[in-house]
């Protein structure tokens, strides 16, 4: 319903910049920002206040100068106070709340998960344990609805592509390809294959930016993990570094304390998705984000962001190789657009 009135608006905005007199335009913007600030005070109403957030900020971009906006805004920001003097204020897109729809493969197209827009707090708390305090900086922010992989790119996807273009098919390390993670993918590799398959489809494929990206790994979720706190119940949900890998790669570092049966990679969806029905969003492979990496959250996590070799790019995730430490959904990482590595992959997002 929301997602209608956005298309609806979009299309409405475009005569009235190309004539301010239209009328049938005005009356049009008019009757879309009615339904959304419509649709906040019934947020309001029920105290989900994100959701109410995201319509407001909606009925801004179709008419900022509505009279009605301010009153809204004034009540939300009076309800945000008295939920934060309570128990603290809702998070944002709680995985009871947000309904998303699964897109399945097709042909060469990608089998996604269409998220609505919402907001979000990205970073992690004081006293997280892990925590790095240099870049995890706890901060409100909100993301357009998009479409983002289930799974990440395989090798099977990335070989047809690496075949059709006559690039050389990165090394599987002797693990395997198939329905694995593609592996060592510079920044620029994973970017033309999502040119590539653009141009293929007919469909308009990217890397997600650091902000979306966090937002679907998190799922609604404010723990460490989305399965919860607890490390040790890792080999359910993700593949890191656990017992297994410690058997057979002896790393210096402490092993999460489970089982799962895989020292290196495995294939994409081989343990429980997150509540938004996300694959190895912890664990697997380091994933690619289009974003410039700003330890200090500066805005860049918002953005794909723009540069030469020299721009570091975000990477988050957490791979096979990873200690409990650093398995977590605040927790992330950069290189140059050119490194390439064998605990580094990606998986594809879709603008709406």
């Amino acid at each position: 319903m929301a997602e209608d009135a956005a298309r609806e608006g979009a299309r409405v905005r475009r005569p009235r910049q190309r004539d301010p007199g239209n009328a049938e335009a005005l009356a049009g913007l008019d009757e879309i920002t009615g339904r959304y600030l419509g649709w906040v005070e019934d947020s309001l109403e029920a105290g989900r206040l994100e959701r109410a957030r995201t319509y407001l900020e909606r009925a801004r971009r179709v008419s900022p100068e509505a009279p009605r906006i301010a009153e809204l805004a004034d009540r939300l920001a009076e309800a945000g106070e008295a939920a934060q003097g309570g128990q603290g204020e809702a998070a944002s897109a709680t995985d009871d709340e947000v309904q998303v729809r699964e897109i399945p493969a097709d042909g060469l197209n990608p089998a996604l998960v269409e998220l609505p827009g919402g907001c979000f707090q990205m970073g992690s708390p004081q006293g997280e344990r892990g925590r790095d305090d240099d870049d995890e900086r706890r901060h409100r922010v909100c993301v357009e609805a998009f479409r983002m992989g289930r799974y990440e790119v395989t090798f099977d996807e990335y070989d047809r592509f690496a075949r059709a273009t006559g690039r050389d098919r990165p090394g599987d390390q002797g693990w395997g390809r198939g329905r694995r993670p593609v592996i060592d993918v510079s920044w620029h590799d994973a970017m033309a294959y999502a040119d590539w398959l653009s141009k293929r489809t007919g469909r308009a494929y990217s890397l997600p930016t650091e902000a979306e990206w966090a937002y679907a790994a998190r799922a609604g979720t404010q723990t460490a993990r989305f399965w919860g706190e607890a490390a040790e119940e890792a080999c359910s949900y993700a593949n890191v570094y656990d017992r297994t890998s410690e058997r057979v790669n002896d790393f210096s570092w402490s092993a999460h304390g489970c089982d799962d049966g895989e020292a290196h990679t495995a294939p994409v969806g081989s343990y429980e998705a997150n509540p938004w029905g996300l694959y190895d969003v912890v664990g697997n492979v380091w994933e690619w984000t289009c974003s410039v990496y700003d330890a200090s959250y500066g805005g860049a996590e918002r953005r794909c962001g723009q540069g030469g070799d020299g721009a570091r790019r975000a990477l988050r995730g957490g791979s096979w190789y990873d200690e409990p430490r650093d398995a977590r959904s605040a927790f992330r990482i950069w290189n140059t657009p050119t490194f390439r590595l064998d605990l580094i992959g990606f998986r594809l997002a879709q603008d709406l």
